[in-house]
């Protein structure tokens, strides 16, 4: 568990979102040395892909369509990694974490916001930074580009 408290999961799902039974990860747990720093875009909505708006010079609003159900542009959510421990500890920890998310669909959720999301392998390159310190303690930090299937998030 992190020093805050809060957990992090991850878990394999279908297209639809189906969690697929023994593929839940506990981030800090199952993958150790692993530490979650951050997640920026979690609460982000992407923009309206079927709300309509025009503009005309004989009237002072706009006209508008406003359907039923809107649907929203996916959106990106950076996670900030760091990977902790001997450099053969950090590189395993590394690996088997690129090797769970680099196939197939996976779900994203937290107990500090209790927000979900779904989420495509890494589309962009993923290049660890180089090696730091931190007191006697060797690492690495990790910033990992997801791209969402929905442009928002749901409750946990």
């Amino acid at each position: 568990m992190s020093d805050s408290g809060y957990k992090f999961y991850m878990q394999q799902c279908t297209k639809a979102g189906v969690e697929l039974d023994g593929t839940l990860r506990d981030l800090e747990r199952d993958f150790i040395g692993l530490r979650y720093a951050k997640c920026v875009g979690l609460n982000n909505y992407g923009a309206a892909k079927n709300v309509y708006t025009e503009k005309y010079a004989d009237s002072g609003t706009l006209r508008s369509y406003v359907p039923d159900e809107v649907y929203n542009e996916a959106v990106e959510v950076t996670f900030t990694f760091y990977f902790f421990g001997d450099e053969a500890r950090r590189q395993a920890t590394f690996h088997a974490f690129m090797d769970y998310i680099r196939t197939g669909y996976h779900l994203y959720w937290d107990t500090a916001r209790n927000r979900k999301i779904q989420f495509l392998p890494p589309m962009d390159a993923v290049s660890p930074s180089d090696e730091m310190w931190y007191g006697s303690m060797p690492y690495f930090k990790v910033d990992l580009k997801l791209q969402t299937i929905k442009g928002w998030t749901e409750q946990a």
